[in-house]
């Protein structure tokens, strides 16, 4: 079927006009008439929507399938415009910064979760709670916990003091006093002695 020269140059000449009217298909139709003919064919671009989609496959390592890139009417016939091109290319740059970003975000929820297996709670594991240990057990009064050794913590309730010495009463010993029996304090915690 022979092409009408005159007849495309008006479908052009339409398009050109006003491409909206155009479904994509049809713009698809009309770019592949106009390179035939050498007629002129104005390209809409969508560079903003492509360098968002670059940024976001790159930054999730491709993930994202390619039949979602968004495609400028005539890309087909003609290829990217200019726009297209760079503002992909920028997208790209910037999806690598995102891919370096979620991989520390990713590398630190790894560090923190193998911490949390290892029994610690969080980035310091096993370690942390080795630290509060070995303090408790060289008598300081307080750690990072506000624990306190074994010879002053037995007795104490949390938030109490111990006094010095009995207080003073008025009257005899209770009948608690009386039946409860005596318990000795240990002495504070030495790995040198023995058991």
């Amino acid at each position: 079927m022979a092409l009408n020269w005159m007849a495309a140059r008006e479908l052009v000449e339409r398009y050109n006009d006003d491409p909206r009217s155009f479904s994509d298909e049809e713009a698809e139709q009309v770019a592949s008439i106009a390179a035939s003919t050498g007629l002129e064919y104005t390209r809409l671009s969508k560079p903003f929507q492509k360098a968002a989609f670059d940024f976001a496959d790159i930054a999730t390592f491709g993930l994202i399938p390619n039949e979602w890139r968004p495609t400028s009417r005539g890309e087909s016939v003609y290829g990217e415009t200019t726009a297209d091109k760079i503002f992909g290319g920028v997208g790209s740059v910037g999806g690598l910064f995102g891919a370096g970003a979620v991989a520390k975000g990713l590398y630190k929820g790894g560090k923190a979760a193998y911490g949390a297996f290892r029994g610690g709670g969080g980035a310091g594991g096993a370690a942390a709670e080795g630290e509060i240990v070995r303090q408790s057990a060289e008598g300081i009064t307080r750690t990072g916990r506000g624990l306190l050794p074994p010879y002053e913590g037995a007795g104490a309730i949390a938030g109490q003091r111990l006094l010095p010495g009995p207080p003073l009463r008025l009257g005899g010993p209770s009948m608690l006093e009386l039946t409860a029996p005596r318990q000795l304090a240990l002495p504070p915690y030495s790995p040198d002695i023995p058991f």
